[in-house]
């Protein structure tokens, strides 16, 4: 801290308010009633040793720098919340972010972030960075790490023919009852979910049922040849 005598004069003071003394040859400050010392050559300040009474209640400091590392951003991007290097199996040490953002990972150095070999869970934000051909794959791994989970085996073939109806239209449609909507057998949707909104859909807009699907064939009762 620094004040004025009446002369205008400055008088620098320590950091408790106490004077301090003049700097020697070194570029070093001490300050008479306090315990800190600064070495304005190296820009440091120097601590003197403090006692502490054995019965004093002991500080953690891990605990205070741990949280106080936390609140402290050190770099961040768009759309990602954090970001840790993991190890996947047969894949090495993988960067794995929450939250998406192709564009920042696309300006990073290929020797940080292999370029060839971004993926991600979010199909939609795969589909609009890299089209459509691109999400599909990655619909059948997530499905398959979700079967993976229980021991359940699929044959890819079903996976593939769901993933190719899910994006044929070269859009993302929903594997649901919303995804349904536009179908042209009314049977098949309403075997599906929300029968009666659907029945009550069919008979307002008059559709008419072709019995082309096996759902609606069952609910009819007619039995299959067996061709399918």
């Amino acid at each position: 801290m620094a004040t004025y005598d009446d002369d205008g004069s400055e008088n620098e003071e320590g950091a408790d308010g106490g004077s301090a003394d003049e700097s020697n040859d070194d570029g070093v400050k001490e300050f008479e009633d306090s315990q800190v010392t600064i070495d304005r050559r190296r820009g440091v300040l120097i601590l003197s040793a403090i006692e502490v009474d054995v019965s004093t209640r002991p500080l953690l400091m891990v605990g205070l720098a741990e949280r106080a590392a936390e609140s402290v951003v050190i770099r961040s991007r768009p759309s990602i919340e954090r970001g840790m290097v993991v190890e996947q199996e047969g894949r090495g040490k993988c960067l794995q972010t929450e939250g998406v953002n192709f564009e920042e990972l696309w300006k990073m150095s290929p020797v940080k972030v292999d370029h060839t070999r971004i993926t991600s869970n979010d199909i939609w934000a795969i589909r609009c960075a890299y089209g459509v051909e691109a999400a599909r794959l990655p619909i059948v791994n997530e499905i398959r790490g979700v079967f993976g989970v229980y021991g359940i085996s699929v044959d890819a073939r079903h996976l593939t023919l769901i993933a190719d109806y899910m994006t044929f239209d070269g859009d993302y449609k929903p594997m649901n009852r919303r995804g349904m909507i536009d179908g042209s057998s009314a049977f098949l949707k309403t075997s599906f979910e929300t029968t009666a909104t659907f029945m009550t859909d069919a008979a307002v807009r008059c559709e008419k049922e072709s019995l082309m699907s096996p759902s609606a064939n069952i609910v009819l009762g007619n039995p299959g040849d067996g061709t399918l």
